[in-house]
Formats: structure tokens, sequence, C-alpha cells
């Protein structure tokens, strides 16, 4: 515990300071740190979740996405000896073979439009017992073959949020939660939590962020 009230202490700028928890000296004048701002969000305008990407669109994206993106790449489909952060994006992967013996068509692309200019891609990426994920790609319709990884651990978007939330247990007795909001120009993490150690009891004990940001919401529609 020292340990712990010590490395609080160094992050803060408080060792050797009077309200230093622990190694006080009382003939410091030594002032702490400041405590970091809140980076501003401003959140733009994005479709309702009922708004459908026209077929000549979605035709393009789906012949191409594939061509895209590096499938290959190792941070997603991992090696031998372990697993990417998306390996069912790939048909080589034995996890994809596995889910596509089943006729699952969990394994297309799906095609969001975000604003006039901007579609969300996403694809599934891995299932659990109780768990699974899915990456989200922005395309950006000038640039349409550079599309920009957002997440490979989202598993819902609405509204312009992409949100990603995780259960440590079977039970829901402790959790991972993190947003990711529309700006105009990309999805920018707003949120990142946990509810701490598991306690046995669903929704976990605490809400622990270990970023935190403020969301202003702007209702002006893009042209």
């Amino acid at each position: 515990m020292s340990a712990v009230l010590l490395k609080l202490d160094e992050v803060q700028g408080r060792v050797g300071t009077p309200i230093a928890l622990v190694s006080k000296n009382h003939a410091s004048k030594q002032i702490p740190k400041s405590a970091k701002a809140k980076p501003v969000i401003k959140k733009a305008y994005a479709y309702a979740d009922n708004k459908q990407l026209d077929s000549s669109k979605w035709a393009y994206f789906q012949a191409n996405i594939n061509k895209w993106i590096d499938i290959d790449a190792k941070e997603l489909i991992g090696s031998e000896d372990d697993m990417g952060d998306c390996e069912l994006i790939n048909p080589k992967t034995d996890a994809y073979q596995r889910m596509q013996e089943y006729g699952s068509d969990r394994l297309n692309w799906t095609f969001t439009p975000v604003d006039a200019l901007h579609t969300l891609a996403s694809h599934l990426c891995w299932q659990g017992a109780y768990n699974e994920s899915s990456g989200y790609w922005l395309i950006n319709h000038d640039k349409p073959s550079k599309p920009k990884l957002i997440t490979t651990a989202g598993n819902d978007y609405s509204d312009g949020e992409i949100w990603a939330t995780h259960k440590d247990r079977g039970i829901g007795d402790c959790w991972n939660h993190a947003i990711w909001v529309w700006n105009g120009q990309t999805f920018a993490k707003s949120e990142d939590s946990s509810s701490g150690m598991c306690r046995g009891f669903a929704g976990g004990a605490w809400d622990l962020p270990t970023y935190v940001s403020e969301v202003v919401k702007n209702d002006s529609k893009a042209q």
C-alpha cells in the first residue's frame, strides 16, 4: 500500500510536499501538478439510424473493401502463436472457416452512412462465450481507398457514437466500456472506463474511468 500511495504522489507531483500521502516534507513549498483540462469533443451531425446507403455506393464499397483494408495484417489476424484483434475478417483464418461452416451471414461487411461524405464499414472480429467485438473503419467518400481504423473492440453504432461494452465474466459482475464520438472528421474517443474487480454481483462495484472528456452536441446538419 505504501508503494501505491508513493506512486500516486509521484504522478501528481506531491512527493516531498506537505500534502503528500507519504514521504512528507513540511519545509517544501513545491506545488503539485494541476489537473489536466478535460478534452472537449464537438459532436457533429450524423444521420439517423434508419438511413440507408444507396445501392450503387453499397455495391462499390462491397466490391472493394477487402482491397482497401489489409486483411492479412498481423494486427488483425495475428500469427500462428497468437490471435490478432480481428481474426474473423480474413477467410484464411481457422476461426473464419469454422464459422462459415455454419453458414453465418455475420461474416458479411456492414456499411452505415454517417453523413453525406462518410460511411462506417464494420465487420465482426471475434466471438467468445459471452462477448464479441466488431471492427469499425471510417470511409471518406473523397478517398475511399484509405479507410481509417477506429477500433476493433466495438459492438454497437448509433447516433454518431461507436460503443464497446464487454464483461470479464459470464455473470456480468465486471465490465469494460469505451465510446467514440463523431466530430465531423473522425470518431474521437470520449470515454474509457471499467467497473474494477469482479465482486460476484451483476453490474460491478465501481465506475473507474481511465479517460474522460466533455462532449458538446452540435445540432447543425452537414451540407
